[in-house]
């Protein structure tokens, strides 16, 4: 599921006025109160819900044949012939420009190194990467299993 906060989901939410000039930019402003804001939002704040998504169309194909819900889902997706996209580890690192605030006026760009996850389960650190995350086939550290295609996957579960 998609959990990158970068990449994420658009959300609008009406707050209360901060009156902190960062955190209220980009806001429209619909009271003397309140305004209104868009953010992004990522990470497992974003893929769970889309998950428990995904468990709902299964649950909701599996009512249609009197099979009752997935329930625990663990089993079922360990034992699931297709649904799941095993995620690779990439023939070589990869980077990704971000934005970063430095202070409240200041926003810096920074290069990060991505995806330099080791394809084994053992090997050598890596300075500047987070070699603690293995990648083997058919699971790994981020990932799991792998990614969901969702029409597959609730075939799968839906019986």
């Amino acid at each position: 599921m998609l959990a990158d906060p970068n990449t994420g989901m658009l959300y609008g939410e009406t707050y209360a006025i901060s009156g902190d000039t960062l955190v209220d930019a980009g806001c429209t402003k619909l009271s003397v109160q309140l305004e209104y804001c868009e953010r992004r939002i990522g990470g497992t704040s974003l893929a769970s819900p889309l998950f428990a998504g995904v468990l709902a169309l299964a649950d909701q194909a599996r009512a249609t044949k009197d099979l009752g819900t997935v329930g625990f889902v663990n089993p079922a997706l360990y034992a699931a012939a297709s649904g799941l996209v095993d995620v690779k580890a990439p023939e070589a690192p990869t980077a990704v420009l971000r934005n970063v605030e430095a202070d409240p006026t200041t926003l810096l760009t920074t290069l990060r190194t991505i995806n330099s996850v080791p394809s084994s389960a053992n090997g050598s650190v890596i300075e500047g990467a987070d070699t603690s995350l293995r990648t083997t086939t058919g699971y790994d550290n981020v990932t799991g299993l792998g990614t969901p295609m969702v029409p597959d996957l609730v075939k799968a579960l839906g019986g």
